[in-house]
């Protein structure tokens, strides 16, 4: 009972009006409504450094809040997010797609 619950890793590309690539344990994926899931990957060491990869070649808005207060990506030009203006809805799952 008390070892570490070493469980893999998944790329989850949530199912939201704006989706967000996010991370996420075997054991959270019921958690969260999921459109795609990629995996099973071992580390989350290296699944870390292919996500800040896939935000430089594809922008895309990955926080929670959908608005861009108190975003620093967003406010230094490194996400696009999705707000009012900013990027269409169209736009942005093309680029969703793209990765």
């Amino acid at each position: 009972m008390a070892k570490v619950d070493k469980s893999f890793g998944y790329f989850v590309v949530t199912e939201e009006k704006f989706p967000r690539v996010i991370i996420l344990w075997k054991t959270e994926l019921g958690k969260v409504a999921a459109k795609k899931i990629y995996g099973p990957y071992l580390s989350k060491h290296q699944m870390n450094i292919a996500l800040k990869l896939m935000l430089r070649i594809f922008p895309f808005h990955s926080n929670k809040q959908p608005t861009e207060k108190g975003f620093l990506d967003f406010q230094i030009g490194e996400c696009p997010g999705p707000h009012p203006g900013s990027l269409s809805r169209g736009g942005f799952l093309k680029t969703i797609q793209g990765i």
